[in-house]
């Protein structure tokens, strides 16, 4: 049974997040957001991937 998750997409194994950015954005910040959802379970990646869920999201851990 496939599993159809809004905005992410299964890509070896890993659940992966994707939303365009608006047009007139996505000449400062590229086409895209995408971000692992560090997970290859469906469900886990639902409830990363579904907006105002309690379940932890992955972090950029990008230090400045």
């Amino acid at each position: 049974m496939s599993v159809r998750i809004q905005y992410a997409y299964l890509k070896q194994q890993c659940w992966l997040y994707r939303r365009n950015y608006p047009k007139d954005l996505q000449g400062v910040l590229g086409q895209a957001l995408k971000q692992s959802l560090k997970t290859g379970d469906a469900r886990v990646a639902k409830a990363r991937a579904t907006p105002g869920s309690d379940a932890p999201r992955p972090q950029d851990h990008t230090h400045h």
